[in-house]
Order: structure tokens, then sequence, then C-alpha cells
């Protein structure tokens, strides 16, 4: 088995003057990308950095991030990629978490950044020689990445790498809870990447866009499969619908995998503005379940194929929907991908049968290697030689999974188990309704009851009652949202997934400050 750059310089050789990378107005050829890759790992190698050092990443999306992707690969680093926006207290606890040691970082947040990871390093006395490195521009007290560019005197030699060895700990996305570290070997990014190019027939002749961050595995995976096929890889460095559908236009975009959040947006500019994506042979919708509306919308603008596909960190794609072709399952997250088993767990710890709600769970070889340092937690993500998703579905008769949501967003209400997305999906036909989320809410006789958090379309106003006779008529009497709050936005992560823990305390306030009221006015009336 191969590593990451091995297989790229395969793709070097067959194709130095094809057009690797392009980002904003830089571009890369094979060759030029190559060759800035073999400086880096040159200048890296003299400053001390060796395989299986851990590598804190901390940049956009940016030609230096995949310089650096394919350098970590060449040298059996291990990099530890992460979202810019963290607050310095947290990552550095996530440093000492993952065992960093070099931290490549946006020269921007350096300065917010460096003062307190250098303290909270000097309390665990650490004896190792950490190197910061800044990148889009110098920085006092860190080492120029530009420099590191420049050519050298010594002879190079690429150390040999396990394919096996750790090369990526990416965070899970942490919307229920702390986030966790997933160890990724090359072997296993190759293998998600060879299973994304079999599954959605990706070749060399298709143009790749990425426009999710590169800290996370969906941007990761797109890069690998564009730079070990031998395709372009058109890499966004931040998303906006208008030069999303651009991009497109402009270097014939055929391929791409959007998180639900952008495609929502994609689809209702298209709608007001006509713009057409022709270039396009295939679309993959992923990360959250898209909402009815924007699907059906989707599939009637776009003539190309449409997949929405379901899957975790830890275990990649796990099933996969061509919308277009089985528009009679749109409801579903598709069948199983090739090569995955999908079951249904029970209360009970049993495989739950057809029809009957459960845990979401899946025997597959692209499982991740383990949660750094975590053993324990590892071995209870799986049951048997099945990963826990820890998301609850079910699988009708012809083997199509429907995604109900996250186990811990279950709302248990007069001791009855309600799904938020199933109410999510009626109240987001409402053609004012921009963004929904159902959450539980404490209540004094049912413990709990349902709540909705709902986002207006533009300068849109709606009346609850319109709410509540849609789901009067959609939804079972225990379903019924007994408290709405109409808010300007929903939390999300930088996947654009909702962070319901987030919109708990988002409604709790506007409740509380509501009790204020109540009980200032009260006052007066005395």
């Amino acid at each position: 088995m191969q590593t990451v750059f091995l297989r790229f310089t395969e793709q070097v050789k067959s194709n130095p003057a094809r057009k690797a990378l392009v980002v904003d107005e830089n571009e890369y050829s094979y060759q030029e990308l190559y060759d800035v890759v073999e400086q880096l790992c040159s200048n890296l190698t003299l400053m001390g950095f060796r395989g299986n050092d851990h590598v804190a990443v901390l940049l956009p999306n940016s030609a230096e991030f995949i310089i650096i992707l394919l350098a970590a690969s060449a040298l059996g680093l291990v990099i530890i990629p992460n979202n810019l926006s963290i607050p310095a207290d947290k990552l550095a606890v996530m440093f000492e978490q993952c065992r960093i040691k070099h931290k490549i970082v946006w020269h921007g947040i350096v300065s917010d950044v460096k003062p307190c990871i250098d303290v909270f390093e000097e309390k665990l006395n650490s004896n190792d020689t950490s190197l910061w490195i800044s990148v889009g521009g110098d920085k006092e007290g860190c080492v120029s990445f530009n420099s590191l560019l420049k050519n050298t005197d010594a002879t190079f030699k690429y150390p040999q790498v396990e394919p096996d060895a750790p090369f990526v700990i990416t965070m899970t996305s942490g919307s229920t809870s702390e986030p966790k570290p997933i160890v990724l070997s090359q072997k296993t990014k190759l293998e998600r990447a060879n299973a994304a190019q079999a599954l959605y027939e990706v070749t060399n002749r298709d143009v790749i866009l990425a426009a999710t961050p590169l800290y996370h595995s969906l941007a990761e995976r797109l890069a690998i499969v564009a730079l070990t096929l031998g395709s372009t890889l058109i890499l966004m460095n931040g998303f906006s619908c208008k030069k999303w559908l651009q991009q497109i236009e402009k270097y014939k975009v055929s391929f791409t995998i959007s998180v639900s959040s952008q495609l929502k947006q994609v689809v209702l500019m298209m709608e007001k503005y006509g713009y057409r994506v022709d270039s396009l042979r295939c679309l993959v919708s992923s990360s959250e379940l898209l909402d009815s509306k924007s699907k059906s919308a989707a599939i009637k603008l776009l003539n190309c194929d449409f997949h929405e596909c379901y899957g975790t960190s830890e275990v990649s794609i796990v099933s996969s929907l061509n919308a277009q072709k089985e528009r009679n399952k749109t409801g579903s997250v598709g069948k199983a991908a090739p090569g995955v088993e999908i079951q249904i767990l029970d209360d009970s710890g049993g495989i739950a049968g057809r029809g009957e709600v459960g845990e979401i769970i899946c025997s597959t070889s692209l499982g991740f290697n383990e949660y750094f340092r975590q053993g324990s937690q590892t071995t209870a993500a799986y049951w048997n030689d099945f990963f826990r998703t820890g998301d609850i579905g079910k699988l009708d008769s012809d083997g199509y999974l429907y995604f109900l949501g996250r186990k811990k967003d279950i709302i248990i209400t007069g001791g009855v188990n309600v799904y938020p997305k199933d109410i999510e999906k009626v109240l987001s036909t409402h053609p004012d309704v921009e963004d929904v989320a159902v959450v539980a809410f404490p209540h004094e006789q049912l413990g709990e009851c349902v709540a909705a958090a709902i986002v207006c379309r533009g300068e849109k106003k709606i009346n609850r009652r319109e709410l509540q006779k849609l789901t009067a008529v959609g939804l079972a009497d225990y379903q019924q949202p007994l408290k709405y709050f109409f808010v300007d936005y929903l939390s999300t992560n930088g996947m654009g997934k909702i962070v319901k823990r987030n919109v708990i305390r988002q409604i709790s306030k506007i409740e509380e400050n509501k009790l204020s009221r109540n009980r200032q006015i009260e006052r007066m009336s005395e």
C-alpha cells in the first residue's frame, strides 16, 4: 500500500504540466506543486521535524494547507488541523490532549493564541523543542513559512513512511458533546478516497471543487481524491453562494461534495437568479440531512447526478442515495455504500427488525484507528464489529436507511420518545421557514416538551397559529411543539451543522427574559 504522497508523485510523473491546484488566482501545475512540497520537506527536516511528530495546523483553506498536507504525508508527520476560531484556552487543552509538538498557524491569530499556549506548555515543563511557523505573514517568535519554501543546498532524501502509521488526527464536530480526537492513517485516507472515487465514478478528467474547511475530513477527502487521481482541485478559501456558483462556471467544475447548509443557499439563489451549473456531472449533499423542500428543488434544478450521503468522520460514507434515480426514496439517506453493512440496534442491545427505530450501527473496512489516547471510549464506540454512530434511524423493507437524528437529541415527553427530525421535516415545509431546530425544553408535568426554534425567511413574519395548523395535520398529538421561539439565527459549527446545545441555551435565555419581563409587569400592576 502506498502513501498519499507517493500516489501524488505518480501523477506528477504522468502529467507534470496538468493543472493540479487553484486557489483564487493562484494556480499550480502538478510539477510546480511537487517542487514546493519538496522544498518544504527539505527545510522542515533541517529544522528537526521527524516522522510521528504531532503538528497542529491552524489555517484557512489555502495553497499552504495543501502543501503541508502533502509534506506531512511525505515525512510521516501527524497533522492535527483545527478551526481558527477556537478560543485559546480550549486550544491549549486540545494541544495537550493530542500531544502537539509543532504549530503551523495563520499569522492573524498568532498574537491571540501563542501567549496562552506558551504559558500552558511552561506549566507542563515540556523539554521538547517546539517550533511555531507563521503562514501568511511574519510574526515575532515564529519561523516564516515562506522562508521554508526557498531552495536549500542540502541533499534531501525522503524517509520511508509506513502507510498504516497515523497521518491525521481530526476532531469530531462536538455538536452534542466534547470533540474527540479521531486517528486516521494514510492507508485509511487513501481507501476512503478510493471508495468515494468508485462510488461517484470520479476520473482524472474531473474538475473537483472543495468548499468546506480543510480541517474537516470532507474537504481533505476531496483534495486527496483529486491529487492522487490526477484531477484538478479548485479550493475555495471561504464559502459564499455566489462565489461557489461562479467557480463552477469559471473552471467547468464537474464534481463536488457540499454540505447541506451550503446547498440550501445554492438552490435558493439558482431559483431566484436563474444560475446554471451545466458543467456538473455529479453533486453530493453531505454532513446534515437536506430538508425535503430544498431536495425537491435541487432535483428539479440540477441536470446532473444528485446524491445524498450519510456518514461520520469515524467511518466515512455509510449510505448513499441517488436522488434523481430513486425519487420514491428521497425521504431516506439511501442504501449501504459498497463494503458497508448497516444494522439498527434496539434499546435491549439486539438487532432491530425492519421499520423499527434504534441506533444506527455499521460495519466497514474504512473505520478509524482509534480515539487518540482514549482506549475505553474507542472500545465503547463499537458493538461487536459494528461502529455505534450515536444516530437514530430505521431501515425499510428495501434496505433504505432513514436518519431520525442524534441519540442525544431524542425528546422524552410524558414517557414517549419524540424524534426531532420528524417535526423539523414538517415545519420546514412552511414557505417562510428558513431554518428550524427542534429541541427538548423543561416542562413541569411532562418532564420535557417539544420546542421549536424558527428562523424566518428574509423579512417574513410567521404567525405561530400557521405552524400549529401545519403540525396538527402532519404530526401526532405527542409530537406537537408546545413552545415556539422565533430567532435570527441558529448556532452552527464550521461544517454547517446546527449545534443543538447552543440552541437550547439560546431559547432558554429568551424564556428567562420573557419571564423576567412578565414579573416586572406584574409588580407594576400591583
